[in-house]
């Protein structure tokens, strides 16, 4: 609340005399009008899909070269025109609260090529109102989604989403050969650590662990807690060079690192490279048996299995 109550304060103050409305809908009110920008938002629950249908419906009103929706934890731009901020000279903004049954959602910012008339003013508005509810459902549906494809304890993607990613990779090096490697690496030693110093313990080595995991990784490269003390990492667009230089990459990490370096743990990992005809189950099997001819080899070490 606090967090929330800053940003808003922070935007206030950064207006500089510039526009400011705050748009309060309630469900009676937006649910009593019938419009085709509600008919189209309400077409979709992703939040990034519905954004752009909003700012489809701003484009033709040829009001501002940007606009931005931001929320506590993110910002995404729905429309930048820079050589039209750049010839305008002075920017205007305005800036729209939205709320939905007293929920905040975050806040519109226009970048405006000129101060807004009376009648704009209450177009936008009423653009604003079809926006909330829509805008909600799409928030509580991404917050579920996320809540459904995370670990729990490490933040990390689950098994399920592990296998769904899976499948996707697999069409795409299908389809457009897009070549895709993955490690499914195992802790050694962590069970000693269950063992002597308990599982809430543990729980904190998975979560740095899975922080390490995150912080060495490329952007593009996913990462999953396979189960227990087994994740896996989805590396697209490389080779099997590739996914052997990022498991020496994560052994010296893993090594360096200050907070888990006093529990003396290594990495046994299994390497494959996706194959044309992979399925979800065939990769999986492969990386597993490699991860253990790493361990019965002697642990702190890659084995490869591609076919």
């Amino acid at each position: 609340m606090q967090k929330t109550t800053a940003l808003r304060t922070q935007a206030l103050k950064s207006m500089n005399g510039d526009s400011l409305v705050s748009i309060i809908s309630t469900t009676h009110e937006v649910q009593s009008r019938h419009h085709s920008l509600l008919e189209s938002l309400q077409t979709t629950l992703e939040l990034e899909q519905l954004l752009s249908i909003f700012a489809q419906h701003i484009v033709p009103m040829q009001l501002c070269s940007s606009l931005r929706f931001v929320t506590d934890d993110n910002a995404f731009t729905l429309l930048h025109n820079q050589a039209a901020e750049q010839s305008d000279g002075d920017i205007h903004q305005h800036t729209a609260l939205l709320y939905a049954d007293d929920l905040y959602l975050g806040q519109l910012v226009y970048n405006l090529r000129r101060p807004l008339s009376a009648a704009v003013r209450r177009t936008l508005d009423g653009l604003h109102r079809q926006l909330t509810f829509p805008l909600r459902n799409a928030m509580a549906h991404g917050q579920a989604r996320q809540q459904a494809i995370r670990d729990y304890l490490t933040g990390l993607g689950n098994r399920s989403y592990l296998e769904e990613v899976l499948q996707h990779a697999i069409y795409q090096q299908q389809r457009i050969q897009t070549p895709f490697g993955m490690l499914l690496l195992d802790l050694d030693g962590f069970k000693a650590v269950n063992d002597n110093l308990g599982h809430q313990h543990g729980d904190e080595v998975l979560k740095s662990f899975g922080t390490l995991l995150r912080e060495h990784l490329r952007d593009c490269d996913q990462v999953f807690r396979f189960g227990g003390d087994e994740f896996v990492i989805l590396l697209e667009d490389t080779s099997l060079v590739g996914v052997q230089y990022a498991f020496s990459r994560l052994q010296n990490a893993l090594q360096r690192n200050t907070g888990l370096a006093p529990y003396n743990l290594t990495m046994s990992a299994g390497a494959v490279m996706l194959g044309a005809d992979d399925s979800v189950h065939s990769v999986l099997q492969r990386a597993d048996e490699a991860m253990y001819s790493a361990k019965n080899n002697g642990k702190n070490q890659l084995c490869c299995r591609c076919k």
